[in-house]
């Protein structure tokens, strides 16, 4: 299953030291991976505040690999990352896999944390992007819960003004009033990791954090089966349970 799938640890740094954000030290299936320590990471998100452009942050998964071999315009998405963190153990199982091992002690599951915790030091205003309907603004509510003293510039849910050229062009203007200095993408069912890359540089915002890659996954219900029998097929004999 994994045939084709490559990790190779420790290669030649990809990203420019010059960028300001952390050096890829890991390719998975051609795609730069950053393997960050804590206290790394919080450096490398202090210092995106200081760069003067857009930086795009988010999560590797394992389907996002899949994905990504048959889509190119979304492999370049995930290879022009800023930061680029595997997500999850099934990313450090194919990595093992294919016979190179990524620093299972520095995959993480969780950006949001880090990424809200040094806009509260820093005193960094946070807009909630994406979603359905009224999600951008519970995880607005949620987040000043959890973060007293937070500051939330705004919640918008675009629909389709994610893919839309005038609605893209309405929806950065938005983000720029609000005075975001964070832009947290919710899922969203309108594919949105095009947006700060086609918008990157008319927002005025320093941070992007794209919490996932297109539509969320949805369960299906299973679907009742009707088993076709022949004429004449005896049929199977039923247990009763009589009770007094």
């Amino acid at each position: 299953m994994l045939k084709g799938m490559r990790t190779i640890v420790d290669e030649p740094c990809i990203a420019a030291e010059s960028s300001g954000m952390l050096q890829s030290c890991a390719s998975l299936s051609g795609i730069p991976l950053h393997t960050p320590t804590g206290p790394e990471l919080e450096d490398a998100l202090h210092r995106s505040f200081f760069l003067e452009r857009l930086c795009r942050i988010s999560t590797l998964r394992f389907r996002d690999v899949w994905r990504a071999r048959k889509d190119v315009t979304f492999r370049g998405i995930l290879r022009r990352m800023d930061l680029l963190v595997p997500e999850g153990p099934v990313v450090t199982l194919a990595s093992r896999l294919s016979m190179n091992r990524l620093p299972g002690n520095r995959v993480r599951t969780d950006l949001i944390s880090p990424v809200l915790t040094v806009a509260l030091e820093t005193l960094r205003r946070v807009f909630f992007l994406g979603g359905r309907g009224s999600d951008p603004f519970d995880w607005g509510r949620r987040a000043c819960r959890r973060y007293p003293g937070l500051t939330i510039a705004g919640a918008h849910a675009p629909g389709i003004d994610f893919r839309d050229a005038a609605g893209g062009r309405r929806l950065a203007d938005r983000l720029n009033a609000s005075g975001a200095d964070v832009i947290i993408a919710l899922p969203s069912t309108s594919r949105g990791e095009e947006f700060p890359f086609r918008y990157g540089r008319r927002l005025e915002a320093n941070l992007y954090l794209d919490l996932r890659h297109g539509a969320r996954p949805v369960i299906a219900r299973p679907q009742s089966r009707t088993v076709r029998r022949p004429l004449g097929y005896p049929e199977p004999r039923r247990v009763v349970l009589l009770s007094n």
